[in-house]
């Protein structure tokens, strides 16, 4: 029982900044991707989702997570590696190999390796895996002319890639063991490992069933798993790899299971290189996988995540004004772009004259303070993406690019008016005029959807010191081909939700431990102030939380010497 004399000091005590805190870790956790479908063809569809709604209603929704480009392989390697390795279709990658002695294509640090680094288990269930008897289809796409009836496809199948064929297993790579056919899904749960995949074949995956094909294949395959897993600290998310090519690759999620704050629906921008920081924080693993690396950890689906705030930063939204962006243009070096143009970032913007560059610039002002929609000072960040909306290709212009495009923070002051010439010949990532390490890298080739950038760092950053806020240098990779990508500015104005966008989600210190205790249990105000008694027994909250007892549930009882629950009274 806690001393309630040192109770009532703690509850005043002053606040105390602490690191963020890993996600809540599972016994079990099962994945299942589905395949090619937005969020709105998912979340609210009763109809041909029935499951799946369900399961959102009673667990928690992602709201805004995406893809990271299309088609469907480069963004299953994205979800278990961070990266897509140059791996562009949905063909077998170029350095695939099936010779006996070869290492498999890949030794990029992945998820699997991490998990068993770290002392865990992991395996991919793939259905039709073991379709034509011992085979294992690990080395080549069973398509229709060698496997009639066999839904299976490699490229939904990541952890392929690097299976070892050799021993000892080469650095990263992975036991043959690991790739597993769904017919192996235990029925005893228990027996899962850790963390799991589950890849349904394409005729249930919603690639070339329906909808309703694939919410009864989970609900005849899942349901038990997901009932289970709600009692025995596990869980179940059900994600997808992109959109149907026909929106913004903004996919559903779906998380069920125990220890959620089931029947919410989680804020911020999100994407799968977060899902799966998500699950090597969960485990702690030592490293981590590719642009996973550069993002954090969800927030906010979890019981012991902090009460979390999303603030969104555009021009003109809820007043905004403090939106910057301008162009610079080494064949044009004199023009000034600030007024109501596209922005555009390339390698080579002028081919006629050589290697013209084209670079932009973005920035943010007045982000902390104590004003309307402002961050308090000492919040603690935990994820911020700068979104910047690449136009439809509706004129014949090429807007969308298969080059990397990279967010440097900027060192050097500049405006609005900014040129080539006025900053000397552009801006060099030397660290003098921006950083020389990009901040996050993107390839923006998803038409007429947002590339997200997180940014999550500087803006811890900018938030302790807020002087060295001058936004970001949006520049091409010097090895790219000279693929140009164009963004909308600040000034637009035919839709005004396509300006960038900084959104930061971030939560306030809490102040004392009776603050965190009545944040545990729920309680708002007015009933979640020291001398309040939610639920009547004559107990106020400081009595409650002295004594560890319920605040929403009455005690009729005295407490007695050493116990655990009861009314609490002055003990002689």
């Amino acid at each position: 029982m806690r001393n309630p004399l040192l109770c009532l000091a703690l509850a005043t005590a002053s606040p105390i900044a602490s690191a963020e805190a890993a996600p809540h870790r599972f016994d079990h956790v099962v994945i299942v991707v589905e395949e090619n479908r937005t969020a709105g063809e998912i979340i609210g569809d009763t109809v041909n989702a029935p499951y799946i709604n369900t399961l959102a209603a009673e667990g928690v929704t992602i709201a805004n997570i995406y893809g990271i480009e299309h088609p469907s392989q480069p963004n299953y390697l994205h979800l278990f590696s961070g990266g897509n390795h140059g791996v562009e279709d949905d063909n077998l990658p170029p350095s695939f190999s099936t010779t006996p002695t070869a290492t498999y294509p890949f030794t990029a640090r992945n998820l699997a390796a991490e998990l068993i680094a770290a002392g865990f288990t992991f395996a991919g269930y793939s259905e039709d895996l073991d379709a034509a008897g011992a085979m294992d289809w690990a080395d080549y796409d069973p398509h229709t002319a060698t496997a009639p009836g066999v839904d299976y496809r490699r490229k939904h199948n990541p952890w392929a890639n690097w299976i070892a064929k050799v021993s000892p297993l080469p650095s990263n790579q992975l036991p043959a063991s690991v790739n597993r056919a769904f017919t192996q899904f235990p029925t005893d749960f228990t027996q899962l490992p850790t963390l799991s995949f589950v890849v349904p074949d394409q005729s249930h995956d919603m690639h070339n069933g329906s909808r309703k094909q694939g919410d009864d294949w989970l609900l005849a395959n899942l349901n038990n798993y997901a009932q289970w897993a709600r009692t025995h600290n596990s869980l179940l998310v059900i994600t997808w790899d992109e959109d149907d090519y026909g929106a913004t690759n903004q996919i559903p999620t779906v998380l069920y299971g125990a220890n959620l704050r089931n029947g919410t629906i989680t804020g911020g921008t999100w994407t799968l290189h977060n899902l799966l920081r998500t699950f090597e924080d969960m485990y702690g693993t030592t490293t981590h996988a590719g642009q996973a690396a550069d993002v954090r950890s969800l927030v906010g689906p979890f019981t012991d995540d902090p009460a979390v705030a999303v603030a969104t930063f555009r021009q003109g939204l809820n007043g905004y004004t403090g939106a910057n962006d301008t162009m610079l243009i080494e064949d044009d070096p004199d023009a000034d772009n600030s007024g109501n143009h596209d922005l555009k970032v390339d390698k080579d913007a002028g081919a006629a004259a050589g290697d013209q560059q084209a670079q932009s610039l973005v920035r943010f002002d007045n982000l902390f303070g104590n004003g309307t929609g402002q961050i308090p000072a000492n919040a603690l960040i935990h994820s911020a993406k700068l979104v910047l909306f690449t136009p439809a290709n509706s004129t014949g212009n090429d807007n969308e690019s298969n080059d990397t495009m990279r967010a440097h923070r900027m060192l050097a002051d500049w405006n609005d008016s900014a040129t080539w010439n006025s900053l000397a010949e552009g801006v060099s990532a030397d660290n003098v005029e921006a950083v020389s390490g990009a901040t996050f890298s993107v390839i923006p080739e998803v038409d007429a959807a947002p590339a997200i950038f997180d940014v999550t760092g500087d803006i811890d950053l900018f938030r302790a010191s807020p002087a060295q806020n001058r936004g970001w240098l949006l520049r091409a990779s010097s090895s790219g081909s000279g693929d140009g990508w164009v963004f909308k500015s600040s000034e637009t104005t035919s839709d005004p939700t396509v300006r960038p966008t900084l959104e930061i989600v971030y939560s306030s210190p809490i102040a004392s431990p009776f603050a965190a205790w009545a944040a545990d249990n729920r309680l708002v105000a007015p009933d979640n102030t020291p001398t309040a008694n939610p639920d009547g027994d004559t107990s106020d909250n400081l009595l409650e939380f002295a004594f560890n007892t319920q605040p929403k549930i009455p005690d009729s009882v005295p407490m007695l010497p050493g116990g655990t629950s009861g009314l609490p009274s002055a003990q002689y």
